[in-house]
Parts: structure tokens; C-alpha cells; sequence
């Protein structure tokens, strides 16, 4: 069974309890269970500065479920920097809103295009709600 680490979105409305819960339904829908859950500090959550740090520091973890990829876009540029790093820490890399599952950097380089222009989709959307 896989021991999932999970990452809520503390900029969302949405309550943390159902983001954890969509996130835990994630989990078992792919052989696993919600070990540990935290979110980043919201001052630092448009680079994510902790969550690899955290990650390394939980023990038997095997994959790390985010609620949502945007929690990747709210910096300058989508954070795929962290994304291969967390790969390549050998975590599978998991978005429980979006249904998308990564375990390698093959993974990620195949669906490249998919997220840069999700991420682009975001800012534009976000710049128009402000």
C-alpha cells in the first residue's frame, strides 16, 4: 500500500476538510492512504520554499498528492523545477482536483505542453477576477 503525504491549498475558499478529503478519495482510488497532510506557510507558498524539506523529513512516505495544481502557478512561472524535483526524489507526484498522476520525469515532459498552458490559462484567469 502506498503512504501518501498530502498538500492543501490554504490560498482556496474551499475548506480543508474537503480538500483533505478529496485528496484522501484520491489516494485510495490509487492504492494508498493518507499518512500526513500539511500545507505551506502562506508566506511563502508561491515557491513552495518547504514542502520538498517536509517531504524528505516524514518518514515512509511514497507519493504526495496537491489538491490542485495551481498550487504550482502562483508564482511568476509554473514551478516545474519543484514538480521533477519531488520525481526525482522518488515520490509519484500526484493533483487530486485535476485526477493527474506523475512518476517520472517522462511523465511530466510528456504532458509539458498541457501544463504550460494550464498555467497560462490561470494567470489570465486570475488577472481578470482581480
Amino acid at each position: 500500500m502506498k503512504n501518501f503525504f498530502t498538500c492543501i491549498d490554504i490560498t482556496l475558499t474551499s475548506p480543508q476538510p474537503e480538500q483533505l478529503s478529496l485528496c484522501r478519495q484520491h489516494a485510495i482510488n490509487n492504492g494508498g492512504e493518507v499518512v500526513f497532510y500539511g500545507s505551506e506557510d502562506l508566506s511563502c507558498h508561491e515557491k513552495q520554499s518547504f514542502i520538498l524539506y517536509k517531504l524528505k523529513k516524514t518518514d515512509n512516505i511514497s507519493d504526495v498528492v496537491f489538491f490542485t495544481i495551481n498550487q504550482f502557478c502562483y508564482d511568476t512561472k509554473i514551478n516545474i523545477k519543484l514538480m521533477s524535483d519531488i520525481i526525482n526524489s522518488n515520490y509519484g507526484l500526484h493533483f487530486a482536483r485535476e485526477n493527474l498522476i506523475f512518476q517520472s520525469n517522462e511523465d511530466l515532459y510528456k504532458f509539458r505542453v498541457e501544463i504550460l498552458a494550464y498555467f497560462h490559462s490561470f494567470k489570465r484567469l486570475s488577472k481578470s477576477i482581480k
